[in-house]
C-alpha cells in the first residue's frame, strides 16, 4: 500500500518543523564551510513573499518540506528536505511537484534553486525534474564550489 502523503500550506514555527530545521542545519554546519550555507532562518521563512509546505502523513506525522520564495520575475526553492524515516518514499518529488504548482499558479514562468554538489540526491531529483544548471545568481559566489544553481522554465515539459 503506497503511503498517503498530504502536502499542506503551514507556518514553519511549529515544533516539530522547527525540530526538523534544526536537523538540517546541523547537517548543513556538519557538511559544507560556512560561507557556502545559504539556508533561510525560520524568520525568513514566515516573509510575505515566502510559500511554507510541510509533506505530512494521514496522522500528521513530518515527513520533510520545502519553501517558495518569490524573487520578482521567477521563483526560488529553498529549504527541500525530507526526514531520514521517509527517505526513499517519493516524497521529495511530491514536495517539489507542489513548489512548482504553486510557482506557476502565482505566474512564475521560471523556477531557480541553489543546492551543494555533497547532495547526490538532490542533484538527482533536479535533473529529472528538467532542471538546467545556470550560472549563479542573485548574491551567490560564482567562485564557491560548494555552490551549484539550477533553473527550470515553468510549462516546458
Amino acid at each position: 500500500m503506497a503511503l498517503a502523503i498530504r502536502i499542506v500550506r503551514e507556518t514553519p514555527d511549529q515544533p516539530d518543523v522547527r525540530a526538523e530545521l534544526k536537523v538540517f542545519d546541523d547537517w548543513y554546519h556538519a557538511t559544507y564551510p560556512a560561507e557556502s550555507i545559504h539556508t533561510l532562518a525560520l524568520t525568513e521563512l514566515m516573509a510575505p513573499n515566502v510559500t511554507f509546505f510541510a509533506a505530512r502523513d494521514r496522522d500528521g506525522q513530518l515527513l520533510g518540506f520545502g519553501a517558495l520564495v518569490e524573487c520578482g520575475d521567477y521563483a526560488e526553492i529553498k529549504r527541500m528536505y525530507v526526514s531520514q524515516a521517509a527517505r526513499g518514499m517519493k516524497v521529495s518529488r511530491r514536495i517539489l511537484e507542489r513548489l512548482e504548482a504553486h510557482a506557476i499558479s502565482r505566474g512564475f514562468k521560471v523556477i531557480r534553486l541553489e543546492t551543494g554538489p555533497l547532495q547526490p540526491e538532490a542533484l538527482g531529483l533536479y535533473r529529472t525534474h528538467g532542471y538546467q544548471s545556470i550560472p549563479h545568481y542573485g548574491d551567490y559566489d560564482p567562485n564557491d564550489p560548494n555552490s551549484l544553481c539550477f533553473e527550470k522554465r515553468l510549462g516546458d515539459q
